[in-house]
């Protein structure tokens, strides 16, 4: 239960912690770097003493690789959108669109690994679909909005993470972590040095590293939490809960608003949560 928290709050602390950066007008672009700093060091030395060790090989699998990079760069494009979302739609909406992504790798491991999806199941993708409608309904649906191309984004993202479980020997995770975020990083240096250069104050880079520490931090204690409880729990109750914190801070701190046909929606997409984890 201990590490349940623990993921539940630095998964949480993601988006708020962007949202900081927005709210006290720093360099997102800045922050994002030192994000994918810390966390990629933090991979490197962990990868580095388990190599010294002899418990991990580098890396065994043809498509780690090629998948590592490309998760690197949608996870790059994935944050950016979060940052951009957070500021025009606050933490709220934010995480709601962005942990409801996992309804792709669901529909992928459906229509091509030929999963069984049985009634309760299509109903949670059911719900899930209809709660992003609902959240963006304005007279018609807003897909060209940032909240669903970030919902997108996020989809691809959780994509990856589903075909390296399914692709690539799990010794091979911690190099894969490693070129992810290494390759996030340079992507996002190559944009920093093409803009400006990157002139780093010492709040941008104190909430960057901060950020990439829970970034990291919200993996590895799902993964020790998924050790000590079953599925079932754990998922519904990592996004759940994060979900609500999430609105509860972005309303009492963050200034967000919700409409009556928001808490319809966010109640819809917590029920779906629960369900597509039944």
């Amino acid at each position: 239960m201990f590490y349940l928290l623990l993921a539940i709050v630095c998964g949480a602390s993601i988006n708020l912690g962007f949202a900081l950066a927005g709210k006290k007008g720093l360099d997102n672009l800045n922050t994002t770097l030192l994000n994918y700093i810390a966390a990629c060091g933090i991979s490197a030395a962990g990868f580095g003493i388990k190599m010294q060790a002899g418990q991990e090989r580098a890396f065994t699998g043809t498509v780690t690789v090629p998948l590592a990079l490309f998760a690197g760069v949608i996870y790059l494009v994935c944050l950016l959108l979060i940052q951009k979302s957070l500021a025009e739609s606050g933490p709220s909406a934010t995480t709601m669109f962005n942990r409801l992504s996992m309804v792709f790798p669901v529909l992928v491991s459906i229509f091509i690994f030929h999963e069984h999806a049985g009634i309760v199941r299509w109903a949670g993708i059911a719900l899930a679909i209809a709660s992003l409608i609902i959240f963006s309904w304005e007279g018609g649906i807003r897909l060209k909005g940032v909240l669903m191309r970030m919902w997108v984004a996020g989809g691809f993202a959780e994509l990856s993470n589903s075909l390296f479980a399914r692709l690539c020997p799990q010794e091979d995770k911690p190099f894969y972590m490693m070129l992810v975020f290494g390759t996030a990083g340079l992507i996002t240096a190559g944009l920093l040095l093409r803009r400006k250069g990157p002139k780093i104050s010492a709040k941008e880079a104190l909430l960057g590293l901060g950020i990439g520490c829970v970034n990291l931090g919200s993996s590895s204690f799902t993964v020790s939490a998924l050790q000590h409880l079953p599925n079932s729990i754990v998922y519904p109750t990592i996004t759940v809960s994060i979900i609500l914190l999430t609105t509860l801070v972005g309303m009492l701190f963050f200034g967000d608003k919700l409409e009556k046909k928001h808490k319809i929606a966010m109640g819809i997409a917590i029920a779906a949560v629960i369900i597509l984890n039944l």
